[in-house]
């Protein structure tokens, strides 16, 4: 084979390598609605200024459902951001965290329990959620390589046919082999998506204007006379966590938001007995939720009291931001201009939502509008 063919060949290749990547930013699925718009927060983590956020949450719906920055920036002009993502166990926390360390540095990181004790099988459809929109990096593959492990052990503890890992692999890192079937499904967004500013208002916490009454265990704190264990993986990439945390500087709060679904007191009492153990503060807002101000029939959207709505939104995050004032000395950013109207422009929006939400229900007149700074 002669330099010119070989040449030929290589550039051929690059060639279907490049189509192969960013055709695969159009058959990707767009989570770009509804109370999980994961398209739009992961992307617009990607747009907030270098160095702007100084508080981090992590977590999964029970965090981005529960906690709105722009009220931590109103009440005390501190930045934060809710880099969340569905089911988020706590590897994808992990990867998240170092993600967000090669474009922020932030001084407090808080760190939704509910994935220490709770999990599944592994999902494809959530570690897709979690990888997808992530930008493609030495993290990003860490943390497909790790979902591709944890599948393989399940599936060997299963005893189910094994797949190829190579094969998966590349379903993550060139998206189009998974979801070129998705050629018949193609609307505008698919196309438009990338050309568009992708900057999320709400700084990656979601805002849900639907209420109900909790409909099952209202007892469900009852005290308990054990603790659950938690699984080995989970307490494996927590201690991660703390390492990467102390190892930037970083102070670490834990938080179990208010959620009647998948929470107790066995629960509890482990992620406490953990937070003794590292010395970490540890926030449960289910237990005396009342003393909060929570309410099980004004506060979820969904009947079975997982996630909150925006009205329980709002009390979480006002307490929250108010611990974390209180407790940690971080500097208001109200002296950058442009960071100012950055942030009054996902206020105005937030606004807006709140607006129209009251014209179609009088509930949300308990949610308030945000002041600009």
């Amino acid at each position: 084979m002669t330099k010119t063919q070989s040449l030929k060949i290589a550039c051929f290749s690059l060639l279907v390598l490049i189509l192969l990547f960013f055709g695969g930013k159009i058959f990707q699925p767009k989570w770009m609605y509804g109370d999980s718009p994961i398209t739009l927060q992961v992307g617009g983590f990607y747009e907030e200024p270098e160095e702007s956020i100084d508080v981090l949450l992590l977590g999964s719906c029970n965090m981005y459902n529960a906690f709105n920055p722009l009220i931590l920036w109103e009440k005390y002009g501190v930045t934060s951001y809710v880099f969340g993502s569905s089911d988020q166990e706590l590897w994808t926390s992990y990867y998240y965290l170092k993600e967000a360390l090669e474009y922020q540095k932030p001084k407090l990181v808080v760190l939704e329990t509910l994935f220490l004790t709770h999990g599944d099988a592994p999902n494809e459809f959530y570690n897709r959620r979690a990888a997808d929109y992530m930008r493609l990096s030495s993290h990003k593959l860490g943390l497909i390589n790790t979902y591709i492990t944890i599948e393989q052990e399940w599936k060997e503890g299963q005893g189910d046919q094994i797949v190829e890992p190579i094969f998966n692999y590349l379903n993550y890192v060139l998206p189009v082999l998974r979801y070129h079937s998705r050629w018949n499904e193609l609307e505008e967004e698919d196309f438009e998506y990338w050309s568009e500013k992708k900057s999320y208002v709400t700084k990656g916490g979601t805002p849900v204007f639907r209420h109900t009454t909790y409909e099952y265990n209202r007892d469900y704190m009852a005290p308990s006379a054990q603790s659950v264990v938690i699984k080995d993986k989970a307490y494996s990439y927590f201690s991660e966590i703390i390492e990467l945390c102390k190892s930037n500087g970083i102070e670490l709060v834990l938080v179990k938001s208010f959620s009647a679904y998948f929470w107790n007191d066995a629960q509890h009492k482990a992620v406490a007995q953990l937070a003794d153990e590292y010395d970490v503060p540890f926030l449960d807002f289910n237990v005396e939720f009342q003393s909060y101000g929570f309410d099980l029939d004004t506060d979820f959207y969904s009947t079975t009291g997982e996630r909150l709505n925006a009205y329980g939104m709002q009390k979480l995050s006002d307490f929250l931001s108010d611990y974390i004032v209180e407790n940690y000395n971080i500097a208001p950013r109200t002296d950058d201009a442009d960071l100012v109207d950055w942030w009054n422009q996902g206020i105005e929006r937030y606004n807006e939502d709140v607006l129209n939400a009251r014209e179609s229900d009088p509930f949300w007149e308990r949610v308030r509008l945000l002041n600009k700074r």
